[in-house]
């Protein structure tokens, strides 16, 4: 009888939850799938957002083009005005004016990352180092002529095609503006001069360099 109430108490017991064990590692599968394309997805996103951030970053100066107005160049005095009256109005001795409009200038223009380099060639050799942040730079008035003391320049533009320079004077004796804008052909420029005096008045002076 004991056999009977076994057997029949083991045919009544229900079976086993196979298809909740399979369910489970199926569930199981899924979720490490999930994981797996959400790890993918958040890779893909960090990917994107670096190739975002770098193509963001300015571009260096080594990226940058050279700007045109760079180089080595010639006045070309067919095309030009004299300089002289603007040295004698800054109290340019007379030789030294006569001799200056007589000799052929020379413009050598470099750019590196923090400066412009403006070199002058003609009776004598110039050279000055401008910040490419506008900041000023001071030297001695050159001599031969009626200042003293010290005069100060800076750059107050500078593009792929212009550059500006701005010259202060001793107190009392006005400033310099000088204007580069390169021509459509990148082989010539216009140089303009205007002469700022204290009394308000201006005189201006057209050049003509062309790049060797």
């Amino acid at each position: 009888v004991m056999g009977l109430l076994v057997l029949a108490w083991d045919r009544q017991m229900p079976s086993p939850a196979r298809r909740r064990v399979t369910f489970s590692v199926e569930r199981l599968g899924e979720d490490t799938a999930n994981r797996a394309e959400s790890r993918a997805d958040t890779t893909s996103a960090a990917a994107n957002f670096s190739d975002q951030a770098a193509s963001d970053q300015p571009a260096t100066a080594e990226e940058e083009a050279e700007p045109l107005w760079c180089g080595k160049w010639t006045l070309d005095k067919r095309c030009s005005e004299k300089y002289e009256p603007i040295l004698k109005d800054m109290g340019v001795n007379y030789l030294v004016r006569k001799a200056a409009d007589a000799k052929t200038s020379v413009l050598i223009i470099g750019k590196s990352s923090s400066n412009v380099t403006f070199v002058v060639k003609t009776l004598v050799t110039v050279e000055d180092v401008l910040p490419l942040d506008g900041s000023w730079i001071k030297k001695p008035v050159p001599p031969a002529g009626r200042m003293r003391g010290e005069m100060r320049l800076r750059l107050t533009k500078h593009t792929q095609r212009e550059m500006e320079m701005l010259t202060e004077f001793p107190v009392g004796e006005g400033n310099l503006r000088d204007t580069l804008v390169v021509h459509e052909d990148g082989a010539s420029f216009t140089r303009t001069v205007v002469r700022g005096r204290s009394d308000g008045g201006q005189l201006v002076c057209t050049r003509v360099f062309r790049k060797n």
